[in-house]
């Protein structure tokens, strides 16, 4: 039956926005749509999933306003019976609309959120994939580079070495290189390095992947030293050396031994790459007059 009503598409899009026009409205019509889906669901997860991305698909390409299709989409996140890759998809047209739309504040603490909020969700493995990859691209869109980082690294853990898809996450892998270098709650490198979507790097995108060792192995003097051969990457991504050489010294405070509390000034100097001279910044006093 739902697919006989596919066929009458054009028919759907012809229905009124307002219960003055007709008794069925497009709003009440997928009101009541996502519970037939339920039922779909229960018997074929595939079909459901496959009539829903279609209906989807047909409400977000036609005329209707911008209100209507986040309502549509967040009566289907609320109805989905159990927490299935339906409730993921429509959770990600949600958050690609209103991108698109450039209402996201409206779902942006929840985008940001979505890691925690899908860990009972269930996913297969690719739709979570999905799930974490388009919302982080969002995020990183959005500016956010914090929160679109800590999601695309939950989605770069998710691929094995034996993987077949590896390859197709190696500009995501590249992109969250570069996220975790600006966010600046991001420092653990060192974990970072070993992700095997991270090591592929070394093909197709070396220089980001050298670039992001030299955080992890180089000293703060030969950091510095040697961020004039990644002029042209830090150019095309807008990361500036002192950016850079913050980042580095971050980075290199956490690699502190946390059982020494007594560091010497000597000591955090030459480990930061600064000078030793303590300049006192001259102070006027009132005069005693």
């Amino acid at each position: 039956m739902l697919e006989l009503m596919l066929n009458q598409k054009d028919h759907i899009l012809q229905l009124p926005t307002s219960i003055r026009q007709a008794e069925c409205t497009i709003q009440r019509f997928y009101l009541l749509l996502w519970p037939l889906l339920n039922l779909v669901e229960v018997g074929n997860y595939q079909k459901a999933k496959e009539l829903t991305q279609k209906y989807v698909q047909l409400l977000l390409n036609s005329h209707y306003s911008l209100k209507i299709k986040v309502d549509c989409l967040i009566q289907l996140f609320n109805s989905v019976l159990s927490d299935s890759g339906i409730k993921a998809f429509a959770f990600c047209s949600l958050v690609e609309v209103c991108d698109a739309e450039n209402c996201f504040d409206i779902i942006t603490e929840r985008a940001k959120s979505i890691v925690k909020d899908s860990v009972s969700w269930n996913l297969s493995k690719a739709e979570r994939q999905d799930l974490y990859k388009r919302v982080g691209q969002v995020l990183d869109r959005q500016g956010l580079s914090s929160s679109a980082f800590h999601v695309m690294y939950s989605y770069l853990r998710l691929f094995e070495e034996t993987d077949s898809a590896l390859a197709s996450a190696e500009d995501d892998a590249r992109r969250s290189v570069i996220l975790a270098i600006k966010a600046v709650d991001v420092v653990n490198f060192a974990e970072l390095v070993y992700l095997p979507a991270i090591k592929q790097l070394t093909n197709k995108h070396a220089k980001v992947f050298s670039l992001l060792n030299l955080f992890t192995q180089a000293s703060a003097a030969d950091f510095k030293k040697q961020l004039n051969e990644y002029r042209d990457l830090m150019q095309s991504e807008g990361l500036t050396e002192q950016e850079l050489v913050v980042k580095k010294s971050y980075v290199q405070i956490c690699t502190l031994n946390t059982q020494v509390t007594n560091f010497s000034y000597t000591d955090l100097a030459q480990l930061l790459n600064v000078s030793t001279e303590l300049k006192l910044c001259p102070r006027s006093f009132p005069s005693a007059s």
